[in-house]
Formats: structure tokens, sequence, C-alpha cells
């Protein structure tokens, strides 16, 4: 469950409550049947009423159970309503909230064993999250006069050193820019290779944002024929280039390496914590930076659009992922292990974050997501991750050179000096 599936039950509750509910004064509830379908992205909460009616707590339960809380802690808190799904009002009223809210229908129905009426509610995630990026493209369309420069930038003087080496393309990650790789270009141009950078939109969606590196390389194909290409891609970065590869449609067709370093080809679970992080990428604080630039920025970098694509198993993910390898590549992964706790420290987290719910229904409500989350978040763990990304959601299938080295996942970006293991590893596959 998203902030748009609980927005959507919201509605749903209210719309009912102001205009066809009516005190409940019998425990007339129900067992909702909850049915998850993440291929199609669909939830689906079927509610069977008693004696023709269900209640808001029925309606509570179904929602927590979907969303992987505390049924009871939440629907011990809710005033307990009853609709009679017989009532024509209320048919009348759940078509027309499926008819009017996007992604959501709701529709009455009989039960098979005894013909009583069964309140379904349909919840498309992908419906919803196609009508949202659709408007936060207008967004960034109509604010494209922002002055930053999206593409390929080629370093001065790089025709100097392509007489033997193939163009370095490094391609940055979420929330990240090409300038924060001035080591790695250092390292690079100091051995003998031509650099250049691939800026991009940095939270938007990376299948757009691989268009334009495909885009890109096309075009310096179309002026430097003979030109090989190698792209070295950080995070994220990793999956736009791949979009760019691993489609034949848009196969630039002049790149003969991509070396992907603590990219999360599987997603990574701090994707699933809502939130942006423009607000310390674009601060009017910063000198460079004016409230209107900071808020151009903010718009035309992506709307967080890129997070959604990020959580294992999302849409985009599974497209990806369904591609072959590109036979004309060569692949290499990169992958940390140096996590934030090792196991011993892990578990006194665990508890910790466990001991801070407390007994009370907050923290009863939430305990069982929570919980799930961090036992399945190996990204923190030494050995099994770099602080963001686990290496059971790095590891791309089908690629054989894979390479496991005690960094973090910043440990290519910002940062006075990279380790000689990590440099060795970069440059001894290019």
């Amino acid at each position: 469950m998203r902030f748009n599936d609980n927005l959507h039950v919201a509605v749903v509750l209210a719309l009912l409550t102001l205009c066809c509910a009516r005190p409940s004064g019998r425990a007339a509830e129900t067992q909702p049947r909850v049915d998850s379908d993440e291929e199609r992205g669909t939830i689906t909460i079927e509610i069977p009423s008693r004696d023709g009616a269900v209640t808001t707590r029925d309606i509570v339960r179904g929602v927590a159970q979907a969303c992987k809380l505390d049924a009871d802690a939440l629907a011990d808190d809710t005033d307990s309503h009853s609709w009679d799904l017989r009532n024509r009002s209320v048919r009348m009223l759940v078509s027309g909230i499926s008819a009017a809210v996007p992604g959501l229908r709701m529709r009455i129905t009989r039960a098979t064993d005894n013909d009583a009426p069964v309140l379904t509610i349909l919840l498309d995630r992908r419906d919803v999250e196609e009508k949202v990026r659709q408007l936060k493209r207008i967004l960034r369309e109509r604010t494209a006069g922002d002055d930053r420069k999206y593409g390929l930038v080629l370093d001065e003087g790089w025709q100097r050193l392509a007489t033997r080496r193939p163009l370095v393309v490094i391609v940055h990650g979420y929330n990240s820019r090409p300038e924060s790789f001035r080591v790695l270009r250092t390292e690079l141009t100091e051995r003998g290779f031509p650099c250049a950078a691939f800026a991009y939109p940095n939270d938007a969606p990376p299948a757009e944002s691989g268009a334009l590196l495909a885009a890109e390389l096309r075009e310096f194909r179309e002026q430097h024929p003979a030109q090989a290409v190698s792209l070295v891609a950080h995070s994220m970065g990793g999956l736009v280039a791949r979009v760019a590869l691993e489609d034949p449609a848009i196969d630039p067709g002049n790149v003969q390496c991509l070396i992907m370093v603590c990219t999360p080809n599987l997603g990574t679970k701090w994707a699933e914590i809502p939130g942006g992080f423009d607000c310390f990428e674009h601060g009017p604080w910063k000198p460079e930076e004016t409230i209107k630039t900071a808020f151009l920025g903010t718009i035309s970098d992506g709307l967080n659009e890129a997070r959604s694509d990020l959580k294992p198993n999302s849409a985009f993910l599974k497209e990806l992922n369904r591609r072959p390898r590109n036979p004309q590549v060569r692949y290499a992964q990169i992958l940390g292990t140096a996590g934030l706790f090792d196991a011993a420290q892990f578990v006194r987290f665990r508890d910790r974050v466990e001991r801070s719910l407390g007994d009370n229904r907050a923290g009863n409500l939430v305990r069982p997501r929570v919980l799930a989350f961090l036992d399945d978040l190996d990204e923190i763990q030494t050995g099994r991750g770099d602080g963001v990304v686990a290496l059971k959601r790095g590891r791309l299938p089908g690629v054989e050179d894979t390479v496991l080295l005690p960094i973090t996942h910043t440990a290519v970006t910002d940062a006075p000096r990279i380790s000689p293991e990590l440099r060795d590893a970069i440059i001894g596959r290019l």
C-alpha cells in the first residue's frame, strides 16, 4: 500500500460517512479478505456484509491488512458506522466514487456461498502512478526554462587522449551530479582515459533519462563513428545505462563496456520510505542558488518519480530485468559490503527500534510494518550491503564479473580520494 492508496480509501470513508452512514449499535463486524497482485500492481479488499451491511471498522481492518498494519489497533480507534449495501443511495454512491476517483474501483457483488452482498475495493497502483506521473511531466515541461544542462558533457581536450582509449562516460546516480565524480575523473585522465559525463534529471523516471542517454550517445557516434565508449555508472546511473543499452530500439551501438558501481538492479528498501531530498540538493542557502533557481531546479530535476521506480518489485524494474543483457556490451558490477552495522549491532539496533515503538496504540499500529521492513533491511548490514544497496538486490543475473569490496555506497562520490581497490577495479575493466 502507498500514500495514494490510503488517500483513496480515506476519500471513500469520508464520502460514505457524510452521505449514507448511520451509527451502528451492534457488533456486526466481519473479517475482510485482502489479495495483493504484485505482478499487476493491484490490491483487492473484499468486505463481506452481515445482515446486508458493512461497518467502518470492517473497511478499516481491510485497509490495515493491506498496509501490513495492526488491524486491531487501528480499528479500536474507529467509530463504528454501518452502510446497508442493499440501500439504493449507497449503491449509487459506490458507483459514483468508482467513476470519479482514478485508480479506485468499488462494486457490490454477491457472495458465492450465501448470496449476501460484498463490498469490493480495488486499488490499481499503476493507474494512479501513471496519472500522477503525467501531471508531474506536464509540470516539468512547463518549467523547462531552468538553465541547467542535461546531456553528454565532454572534457576539454578529450580527443588528445582518444587515440588508444575508449571514451569513459560517467553516469551519476539518484540526487547526484557529475561534479561529485571529480576525483574519479582525475584518476582516469591521469591514466590516459578521455572522459565525459552524462547529466540528467536525477530523480526523474530513469526510463526517460536512459532514453536521453541513448540519444546523446547516438549523436556522439554520428560525429565520432570510430570512437568506442565505456560507461562507468554509479547507483541508479547503472539502471539509466541499462535502459539505454538493453532496449534494441534505442541502443546507440557504440558502447563496449558497462561498469556498474553499487547499482540497485533489484531495487533498494530505502526507496520504500516516502519523501524527497531536493531540499538538500537545491537549497537557497547555497551560494550558487537563489530561491528561483532552487525552485526551478527542484522541479526540472524530477519530482521524485525515481523513488517509486527504485522500490523492489517496481513495474519499472520488472520490465527492465525481463530484458536480456546486450550481447555487444561487456558487463561488470562492483558492490559494497561496508554496511552500517555488523550482525550484533544490527540486532541491538532492531531491539532499540522495537522498544521505541512502546506499548501503545500508535506503536502497535505500525509495529508489524516497521519490524518487517527492518527484518529485510540487508542494505545496512556489514557483509550484506553498502548502506544503501543490499548485495541481494544489487546483483544482476547474467553478469559473471562481479566484485565485492568493503566500501560504502558513496565511496566513489564526493570523496577526497578513492580507495586503491575500487580505483583498480574500475580502471582494470575499462
